[in-house]
């Protein structure tokens, strides 16, 4: 993806340096166990992955990113369907950053 990929107004953003050392799950006790990385999609240990984030110049904070990963069908099959089924296992959870920094997920399907 790239600034032609969107609509007007969007600036990709400098990538960052990965610090997922702190991040902890809390209120999901499956993906707790699965850790940060699961929660954050850094160090799954894939052969391939690229990451592009843009944000909104027009206010509102919006941000969008895609991420992508590659690796044989069975291992990606195999360790994404552990995170999705952690993380529908749970209705809210939060995932809390550098300095106490949290943020709050849900299904979003009433449950």
């Amino acid at each position: 993806m790239d600034e032609s990929d969107l609509d007007g107004g969007y600036t990709r953003l400098p990538r960052r340096p990965a610090t997922h050392d702190d991040v902890t799950v809390v209120g999901c006790p499956a993906l707790e166990k699965l850790g940060a990385e699961a929660a954050t999609g850094s160090g799954l240990g894939f052969s391939r992955k690229a990451k592009v984030s843009f944000t909104y110049a027009g206010g509102g904070g919006s941000e969008v990113s895609e991420e992508l990963y590659s690796d044989s069908a069975a291992k990606l099959s195999k360790v994404i369907g552990e995170i999705f089924d952690a993380m529908v296992s749970c209705p809210v959870y939060q995932v809390v950053g550098q300095n106490g920094h949290r943020h709050g997920h849900s299904r979003g399907d009433g449950s």
